[in-house]
């Protein structure tokens, strides 16, 4: 369950301690499922006033979101060469 509003995520009851950006990430794909966002998409859209952030930046906390998820990880997916979706 994500919380817009409240800016919170829950899996079965229990809220995830997602950092800021991770929420930005996961909210930002969650409003597109299937879409396939390439690292500049998400660079730009939770990084917007940060400066300049490596590209590689992305696929740490993907990783990151990806592991606080649990098992439904799994859904955010890499396609190679393009970026990353949330798969429903």
């Amino acid at each position: 369950m994500l919380d817009i509003i409240k800016k919170k995520v829950s899996i079965d009851g229990e809220e995830a301690p997602l950092t800021k950006k991770e929420f930005e990430i996961l909210s930002m794909m969650a409003k597109a499922p299937n879409r396939v966002f390439s690292r500049e998409d998400i660079l730009g859209k939770a990084w917007q006033e940060d400066g300049y952030v490596l590209e590689r930046t992305v696929d740490v906390h993907i990783t990151r979101l990806r592991k606080k998820l649990g098992a439904f990880g799994k859904h955010i997916a890499n396609r190679s060469g393009y970026g990353y979706c949330l798969e429903c």
